[in-house]
């Protein structure tokens, strides 16, 4: 039997200040699955999960919320940072990705991404990127299914680099 949909009732927008302690939260909890893959680096994935605010001052903090209630996030960056990444500086950037994972599987990720996306596209920008790692095999099938494309030459294993293409004003 398949769960119900929760997707009428989704809502993506840019985040609020005071929704930010709640995204740190959920965010750490949908990557508490990954700690063994990060062992001592752990605390630092936790740091850069809470740092929403950090996040906010140079992207946009994107919330999918069932009613007032967070259930997601995914943070777009109009521009890469050339000092943390290979790829074109004029690309922008979807870090951050989470769900809660009593949500999972009501296609929040999706919407998130898709959301990215289209920030993406109405900034001009000709590529939206992103990086994963090798373990995270769920985010990895949906950002294929969704046209991103392995980038190999732009970050070494367990690292992925992903990039789909855009098409300004489509």
């Amino acid at each position: 039997m398949s769960r119900p949909s929760i997707a009428t009732e989704i809502t993506i927008d840019e985040a609020r200040p005071e929704e930010y302690e709640a995204i740190a939260r959920l965010s750490v909890e949908a990557y508490r699955e990954f700690e063994p893959f990060w062992g001592e680096r752990w605390p630092l994935v936790v740091e850069g999960l809470e740092g929403v605010a950090a996040r906010a001052e140079h992207g946009v903090v994107l919330v999918a919320r069932v009613g007032e209630h967070p259930v997601g996030t995914a943070t777009t960056h109009p521009t890469s940072d050339p000092e943390r990444s290979r790829w074109s500086p004029d690309w922008a950037v979807l870090r951050k990705l989470a769900v809660a994972p009593v949500n999972r599987g009501h296609g929040i990720g999706r919407l998130l991404v898709q959301a990215s996306v289209q920030r993406a596209t109405d900034l001009g920008s000709p590529a939206l990127a992103l990086r994963t790692m090798e373990f995270m095999s769920a985010a990895r099938s949906m950002y294929e299914r969704m046209g991103f494309e392995y980038l190999d030459d732009h970050a070494e294993p367990p690292v992925l680099a992903m990039a789909k293409g855009l098409r300004p004003g489509a």
